[in-house]
């Protein structure tokens, strides 16, 4: 299965003087799984404001059938149906950084989209099948 997890969240705080220009922090938490996330993401290509709801997904592959893909940019993927059709933002990464929380069976995934970050907190159980180093897409979708 290509995808990792994936669940609806509620942007709680958006710091537009995040980093960088063009890219704002925001803090956000699951409604299924109860998950934390801080995220790096352009919002002059893709603008989120706190109350919005997103649809967050961690995947292992942007292929449907699961298989995963090559180390390389692969051109025809823009040419081919993909997980990338069912979202509106698409970036690809590394989990650089895995800790185990304070409180019994947390987690925390540190992730790097090319320098935007990630920080994904939630239950082990529910995040078992993410590693370090694992190269991963997170797909991004405004909830209706």
């Amino acid at each position: 299965m290509a995808v990792i997890t994936e669940d609806q969240f509620e942007v709680r705080q958006v710091d537009h003087e995040a980093h960088f220009d063009r890219v704002s922090r925001i803090n956000a938490t699951s409604k299924t799984f109860g998950f934390k996330v801080t995220l790096d993401i352009n919002t002059d290509i893709y603008p989120v404001e706190e109350g919005d709801d997103l649809t967050l997904a961690l995947a292992r592959t942007l292929e449907l059938d699961g298989s995963l893909t090559h180390d390389s940019y692969d051109p025809t993927i823009l040419t081919r149906h993909t997980l990338a059709e069912r979202y509106e933002y698409v970036c690809h990464g590394t989990v650089y950084k895995v800790q185990a929380g304070e409180k019994g069976g947390t987690v925390t995934f540190y992730i790097s989209f090319g320098g935007l970050l990630m920080k994904l907190t939630g239950q082990i159980q529910k995040l078992t099948n993410i590693e370090l180093n694992m190269k991963v897409y997170l797909l991004i979708r405004h909830s209706q």
